[in-house]
């Protein structure tokens, strides 16, 4: 465990950064939302023993999920700004041994996975869940235009900018598309109604992810 020390330091300090890039308000609440990143790593690295990446990854979730729970409480503030999401499969071996995985508990599911380049098919929705085309890196595109082309509805998780390339890109040409906003706002508002006892009606929500929106787009033209 000590051989990874270090790396636990640079997590630490690569989600900090990311703090500060996100502008929090707060040095208690970067502390907490940087120590959160770490822990996921650190629980991920504990876990080794058991020799299976899925494992290891759900159950760092999991710890890291309650740990945002807690601290949202600590300072009565949305779970979504400590919930950091340390670990990222990058390897395409790694990918094919979570399907695996996946298919043996759900034989029932069909899934499989490939490269962005490599699709070439129609799909009925097409999901955005990396931070490709996030500021400040705005105007990149996680997928082709002829992907783009194939498929009829588009979410983007991504909420700054509020319509992101693959948005854009979609909406030019009559897709349905939603932006990030609207998941960041329904996560805070269930915080607040399981932590506070807060309610909130449609309307309220909707003029909340307005107001996000234009707060959004104000800072960015701002800069």
């Amino acid at each position: 465990m000590s051989e990874h020390i270090p790396v636990f330091i640079y997590t630490f300090l690569a989600c900090l950064s990311f703090c500060v890039i996100f502008k929090f308000h707060k040095i208690p609440h970067m502390i907490a939302a940087a120590a959160g990143g770490m822990l996921s790593w650190v629980i991920y690295v504990a876990c080794g023993f058991l020799g299976n990446d899925l494992a290891q990854y759900l159950i760092s979730t999991i710890i890291v999920s309650a740990y945002a729970e807690v601290m949202a409480r600590v300072f009565k503030a949305p779970v979504t700004g400590f919930l950091t999401i340390g670990i990222l499969p990058r390897h395409l071996s790694r990918v094919a041994a979570f399907v695996d995985d996946l298919k043996h508990q759900m034989p029932q599911a069909s899934v499989r996975y490939a490269l962005t380049e490599d699709l070439n098919e129609p799909f009925d929705v097409l999901l955005n869940a990396s931070p490709v085309g996030m500021y400040p890196n705005s105007t990149d595109c996680p997928v082709s235009d002829a992907l783009i082309d194939q498929a009829d509805y588009f979410f983007d998780v991504i909420y700054n900018p509020t319509q992101t390339v693959l948005l854009r890109k979609a909406q030019a040409q009559g897709k349905v598309v939603m932006g990030g906003a609207a998941m960041l706002v329904l996560q805070a508002v269930r915080a607040h109604e399981i932590w506070n006892g807060d309610s909130y009606t449609p309307e309220q929500i909707a003029s909340i992810i307005q107001e996000m929106e234009a707060k959004i787009d104000a800072q960015n033209a701002a800069k």
